[in-house]
Protein backbone atom coordinates (compact mmCIF):
# COMPACT_ATOMS: atom_id res chain seq x y z
CA UNK A 1 0.00 0.00 0.00
CA UNK A 2 1.47 3.69 -0.30
CA UNK A 3 0.65 6.06 2.21
CA UNK A 4 -0.09 9.84 2.34
CA UNK A 5 -0.62 9.43 -1.43
CA UNK A 6 -3.87 11.92 -1.58
CA UNK A 7 -1.80 14.95 -0.32
CA UNK A 8 -2.33 19.05 -0.83
CA UNK A 9 1.47 19.24 -2.15
CA UNK A 10 0.76 17.45 -5.58
CA UNK A 11 3.55 14.99 -4.57
CA UNK A 12 3.11 11.05 -5.07
CA UNK A 13 2.30 8.53 -1.80
CA UNK A 14 4.99 9.42 0.87
CA UNK A 15 6.09 5.78 1.63
CA UNK A 16 4.76 2.52 1.68
CA UNK A 17 3.09 0.62 5.22
CA UNK A 18 6.61 0.04 6.88
CA UNK A 19 8.69 3.16 6.25
CA UNK A 20 5.41 5.19 7.27
CA UNK A 21 5.31 2.83 10.27
CA UNK A 22 8.82 3.37 10.68
CA UNK A 23 9.10 7.09 10.83
CA UNK A 24 5.72 7.76 13.00
CA UNK A 25 7.84 5.36 15.76
CA UNK A 26 10.99 7.60 15.39
CA UNK A 27 8.76 11.00 15.01
CA UNK A 28 6.88 9.82 18.82
CA UNK A 29 9.69 7.68 21.15
CA UNK A 30 12.36 9.05 22.90
CA UNK A 31 15.22 7.76 20.87
CA UNK A 32 17.53 8.02 23.70
CA UNK A 33 15.89 5.05 25.68
CA UNK A 34 13.78 2.70 22.60
CA UNK A 35 16.22 0.37 21.17
CA UNK A 36 16.31 -1.24 18.13
CA UNK A 37 14.95 -4.04 19.35
CA UNK A 38 12.11 -2.30 20.71
CA UNK A 39 11.07 -0.54 17.34
CA UNK A 40 11.77 -3.55 15.02
CA UNK A 41 9.00 -5.53 17.64
CA UNK A 42 6.78 -2.13 17.52
CA UNK A 43 6.75 -1.43 13.47
CA UNK A 44 6.69 -5.63 12.81
CA UNK A 45 3.08 -5.11 15.11
CA UNK A 46 1.68 -2.29 12.85
CA UNK A 47 2.90 -4.00 9.60
CA UNK A 48 0.66 -6.26 8.16
CA UNK A 49 0.83 -5.82 4.32
CA UNK A 50 4.56 -7.38 3.72
CA UNK A 51 7.17 -9.17 5.74
CA UNK A 52 9.09 -6.96 8.33
CA UNK A 53 12.73 -8.60 8.87
CA UNK A 54 15.85 -7.78 10.53
CA UNK A 55 19.72 -8.99 9.18
CA UNK A 56 23.14 -8.99 10.25
CA UNK A 57 24.52 -8.45 13.60
CA UNK A 58 21.97 -8.85 16.13
CA UNK A 59 23.59 -8.09 19.05
CA UNK A 60 22.81 -4.65 18.05
CA UNK A 61 19.30 -5.08 18.48
CA UNK A 62 19.98 -3.34 22.49
CA UNK A 63 21.27 -0.42 21.34
CA UNK A 64 19.20 2.41 21.04
CA UNK A 65 17.91 4.10 17.95
CA UNK A 66 19.56 7.33 18.94
CA UNK A 67 23.49 6.15 18.18
CA UNK A 68 21.91 5.78 14.74
CA UNK A 69 19.65 8.30 13.62
CA UNK A 70 21.19 11.48 16.41
CA UNK A 71 20.70 12.40 19.57
CA UNK A 72 19.40 15.45 19.49
CA UNK A 73 15.73 15.98 20.14
CA UNK A 74 13.26 18.47 18.95
CA UNK A 75 10.83 20.11 20.95
CA UNK A 76 8.17 18.48 21.48
CA UNK A 77 4.70 20.34 20.67
CA UNK A 78 1.58 19.79 22.58
CA UNK A 79 -0.47 17.04 22.28
CA UNK A 80 -3.70 17.85 20.16
CA UNK A 81 -6.85 16.32 21.38
CA UNK A 82 -8.30 16.43 17.96
CA UNK A 83 -8.79 13.39 15.89
CA UNK A 84 -6.21 13.11 13.36
CA UNK A 85 -7.39 12.91 9.74
CA UNK A 86 -7.71 9.45 8.30
CA UNK A 87 -4.70 8.34 6.20
CA UNK A 88 -5.22 7.59 2.68
CA UNK A 89 -3.74 4.58 1.66
CA UNK A 90 -3.94 2.96 -1.78
CA UNK A 91 -3.18 -0.01 -3.25
CA UNK A 92 0.73 -0.23 -4.91
CA UNK A 93 -0.44 -1.56 -8.50
CA UNK A 94 -3.00 1.05 -8.64
CA UNK A 95 -1.33 3.75 -7.63
CA UNK A 96 -0.85 5.03 -11.06
CA UNK A 97 -4.06 5.19 -12.16
CA UNK A 98 -5.21 6.57 -8.69
CA UNK A 99 -2.46 9.51 -9.40
CA UNK A 100 -4.13 10.11 -13.10
CA UNK A 101 -7.48 9.98 -11.63
CA UNK A 102 -6.27 12.84 -9.02
CA UNK A 103 -4.96 15.07 -11.52
CA UNK A 104 -7.83 14.45 -13.18
CA UNK A 105 -9.73 15.90 -10.08
CA UNK A 106 -7.09 19.09 -10.07
CA UNK A 107 -6.70 20.20 -13.83
CA UNK A 108 -9.43 22.71 -14.67
CA UNK A 109 -7.69 22.91 -18.42
CA UNK A 110 -9.89 21.01 -20.92
CA UNK A 111 -7.23 20.00 -23.47
CA UNK A 112 -4.90 18.68 -20.31
CA UNK A 113 -8.11 16.71 -19.08
CA UNK A 114 -8.55 15.08 -22.18
CA UNK A 115 -4.87 14.10 -22.68
CA UNK A 116 -5.26 12.62 -18.70
CA UNK A 117 -8.76 10.87 -20.09
CA UNK A 118 -6.64 9.26 -22.46
CA UNK A 119 -4.30 7.85 -20.71
CA UNK A 120 -6.43 6.71 -18.14
CA UNK A 121 -8.09 4.55 -21.00
CA UNK A 122 -5.29 3.33 -22.36
CA UNK A 123 -4.04 1.74 -18.90
CA UNK A 124 -7.29 0.56 -18.04
CA UNK A 125 -7.29 -1.41 -21.70
CA UNK A 126 -3.96 -2.55 -21.21
CA UNK A 127 -4.68 -4.17 -17.81
CA UNK A 128 -7.78 -5.25 -19.51
CA UNK A 129 -5.92 -7.33 -21.66
CA UNK A 130 -3.37 -8.70 -19.41
CA UNK A 131 -6.51 -9.57 -16.97
CA UNK A 132 -8.32 -11.70 -19.79
CA UNK A 133 -4.93 -13.20 -21.09
CA UNK A 134 -4.42 -14.93 -18.03
CA UNK A 135 -7.95 -16.29 -17.67
CA UNK A 136 -7.28 -17.19 -21.06
CA UNK A 137 -4.06 -19.02 -20.46
CA UNK A 138 -5.65 -21.05 -17.37
CA UNK A 139 -8.55 -22.30 -19.24
CA UNK A 140 -6.39 -23.49 -21.80
CA UNK A 141 -4.10 -26.10 -19.02
CA UNK A 142 -6.86 -26.76 -16.97
CA UNK A 143 -10.07 -27.50 -18.19
CA UNK A 144 -12.18 -27.81 -15.17
CA UNK A 145 -14.20 -24.27 -14.03
CA UNK A 146 -13.70 -25.37 -10.40
CA UNK A 147 -10.11 -25.67 -10.70
CA UNK A 148 -9.73 -23.09 -13.14
CA UNK A 149 -11.47 -20.83 -10.49
CA UNK A 150 -9.34 -21.87 -7.44
CA UNK A 151 -6.43 -21.21 -9.66
CA UNK A 152 -6.93 -17.63 -10.69
CA UNK A 153 -8.05 -16.75 -6.92
CA UNK A 154 -6.73 -18.80 -4.17
CA UNK A 155 -2.75 -18.28 -3.37
CA UNK A 156 -1.08 -21.33 -2.86
CA UNK A 157 -0.41 -22.25 1.13
CA UNK A 158 3.37 -22.73 -0.24
CA UNK A 159 5.85 -23.59 -3.09
CA UNK A 160 6.70 -27.66 -3.40
CA UNK A 161 7.25 -27.77 -7.06
CA UNK A 162 10.57 -25.10 -7.14
CA UNK A 163 11.74 -26.93 -9.96
CA UNK A 164 8.62 -25.77 -12.29
CA UNK A 165 7.56 -22.57 -10.62
CA UNK A 166 11.58 -21.15 -11.48
CA UNK A 167 10.85 -22.30 -15.17
CA UNK A 168 7.68 -21.45 -16.18
CA UNK A 169 8.28 -18.01 -14.10
CA UNK A 170 11.23 -17.13 -16.12
CA UNK A 171 9.87 -18.25 -19.35
CA UNK A 172 6.37 -15.60 -18.79
CA UNK A 173 9.16 -12.98 -18.35
CA UNK A 174 11.33 -13.61 -21.05
CA UNK A 175 8.80 -14.37 -23.47
CA UNK A 176 5.12 -13.22 -22.40
CA UNK A 177 5.28 -10.08 -20.07
CA UNK A 178 8.64 -8.67 -18.60
CA UNK A 179 7.90 -8.24 -14.78
CA UNK A 180 10.78 -5.24 -14.77
CA UNK A 181 8.23 -3.60 -17.59
CA UNK A 182 4.97 -4.36 -16.25
CA UNK A 183 4.45 -4.58 -12.80
CA UNK A 184 1.24 -4.91 -12.96
CA UNK A 185 1.55 -8.43 -14.12
CA UNK A 186 3.26 -9.46 -10.74
CA UNK A 187 -0.45 -9.67 -10.03
CA UNK A 188 -0.51 -12.98 -11.60
CA UNK A 189 2.92 -14.63 -10.47
CA UNK A 190 0.76 -16.74 -7.89
CA UNK A 191 -1.54 -18.22 -10.93
CA UNK A 192 1.84 -19.45 -12.63
CA UNK A 193 2.67 -20.92 -9.17
CA UNK A 194 -0.48 -22.73 -8.64
CA UNK A 195 -0.44 -23.97 -12.32
CA UNK A 196 2.80 -25.91 -11.13
CA UNK A 197 1.48 -26.78 -7.87
CA UNK A 198 -1.46 -29.01 -10.11
CA UNK A 199 1.45 -31.52 -10.94
CA UNK A 200 1.04 -31.05 -14.61
CA UNK A 201 4.09 -32.05 -16.57
CA UNK A 202 5.99 -28.70 -17.06
CA UNK A 203 6.99 -29.38 -20.27
CA UNK A 204 3.12 -28.73 -21.40
CA UNK A 205 3.02 -25.96 -19.07
CA UNK A 206 5.18 -23.86 -21.04
CA UNK A 207 4.23 -25.10 -24.63
CA UNK A 208 0.65 -24.10 -23.30
CA UNK A 209 1.91 -20.82 -22.61
CA UNK A 210 4.31 -20.32 -25.54
CA UNK A 211 1.68 -21.03 -27.94
CA UNK A 212 -0.91 -18.30 -25.65
CA UNK A 213 1.88 -15.67 -25.58
CA UNK A 214 3.02 -15.98 -29.40
CA UNK A 215 0.09 -13.27 -30.39
CA UNK A 216 0.55 -11.14 -27.28
CA UNK A 217 -1.06 -7.49 -28.35
CA UNK A 218 2.43 -5.35 -28.32
CA UNK A 219 2.57 -1.76 -26.98
CA UNK A 220 5.03 0.85 -25.91
CA UNK A 221 5.04 3.49 -23.25
CA UNK A 222 1.82 5.79 -23.27
CA UNK A 223 3.76 8.44 -24.35
CA UNK A 224 5.12 6.94 -27.27
CA UNK A 225 2.44 4.95 -29.59
CA UNK A 226 5.04 3.21 -32.05
CA UNK A 227 3.68 0.22 -32.84
CA UNK A 228 0.26 -2.01 -31.92
CA UNK A 229 0.77 -5.60 -32.79
CA UNK A 230 3.91 -8.34 -32.49
CA UNK A 231 2.19 -9.98 -35.68
CA UNK A 232 2.18 -6.88 -37.62
CA UNK A 233 6.16 -7.31 -37.79
CA UNK A 234 6.96 -3.83 -35.74
CA UNK A 235 9.17 -5.25 -33.18
CA UNK A 236 11.98 -7.55 -34.26
CA UNK A 237 12.81 -8.63 -30.44
CA UNK A 238 12.32 -12.00 -29.54
CA UNK A 239 10.23 -11.10 -26.54
CA UNK A 240 7.01 -8.82 -26.77
CA UNK A 241 7.38 -5.72 -24.70
CA UNK A 242 3.70 -4.67 -23.26
CA UNK A 243 4.26 -1.61 -21.05
CA UNK A 244 1.20 -1.64 -18.74
CA UNK A 245 1.35 1.14 -16.06
CA UNK A 246 5.69 1.33 -15.82
CA UNK A 247 5.88 3.96 -12.83
CA UNK A 248 3.62 7.17 -12.55
CA UNK A 249 2.65 8.41 -15.91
Amino acid sequence: MGYYCDNDMRLPCMGDQFSINWMEDSDVEQLNKESLQQQYEIVVQKTNLSHVMHYGDLSIAKEFVADFQGWEMEPQSRVSTLPEPPISAWPVRDIPLLMLDKQLRQEVDSRRRREIRKKIGKLQRKREYLDNFMIDLVEEIIHDPINQRRILNAHPPALTNLRCHDRVVKTFHRDCFHFGDNPYALKYAFVLANLCEERINVDIVIHKMLQHCYDIEVTVNIHKDTCLLIRDGCTSSKAPIFVMDNGYP
